[in-house]
């Protein structure tokens, strides 16, 4: 409140002001007036949604988005792909491909790797660079760290051959228009 062009009080909400005002005017001489200050703060920070699981909708996607239980990409009867994201303690993000295929018997590796490996590698890396490209509006992420494993019905686990990281690598860079 401004009382003959000097500041004379400050109040936190406008309807004191005005009360004040209304006095001041009603039993005074003095010219009464209002100094408005606005603060305004904006931050950019991770938004964390609830869930985990997410719907991509791009073009030339290779797998069919099914909707059940948990949302999944299907690319034969039997070779299906979730994604999730997870946001770690708000320092990391982890993007997770999930491929599971259900056989009756006992598989080559080479029918695996075509199956479970090269049907969905293109959506892999176009999902990747997706949600890379929008992560680093926020900042630099570097280069991402890619585990892979191979989980049999047997519950043994082994771990991905290197080229089969490096095609991940690939892929995730053809979708964004480079080349290795």
């Amino acid at each position: 409140i401004v009382i003959d062009g000097q500041h004379a009080l400050t109040t936190s909400f406008a309807s004191d002001a005005d009360k004040i005002i209304q006095e001041l005017q009603t039993n005074t001489n003095f010219e009464v007036s209002v100094a408005t200050d606005t603060t305004i703060s904006t931050e950019d920070k991770w938004v964390n949604p609830l869930g985990e699981y997410f719907l991509l909708d791009y073009e030339n996607m290779v797998g069919i988005q099914q909707i059940g239980t948990t949302p999944e990409l299907l690319y034969n009867e039997e070779v299906r792909m979730v994604t999730t994201l997870l946001n770690k303690n708000n320092t990391e993000v982890q993007l997770q491909f999930i491929i599971t295929w259900e056989t009756d018997g006992i598989q080559t590796k080479g029918c695996i790797e075509e199956l479970c490996v090269n049907m969905p590698l293109p959506d892999i890396g176009t999902i990747q660079h997706l949600i890379e490209t929008t992560i680093s509006n926020y900042g630099d992420m570097g280069e991402p760290l890619i585990e892979c494993y191979f989980d049999a019905k047997t519950d043994s686990r082994s771990e991905c051959t290197p080229d089969i990281v490096a095609r991940t690598r690939s892929a995730r860079l053809a979708a964004r228009g480079e080349e290795e």
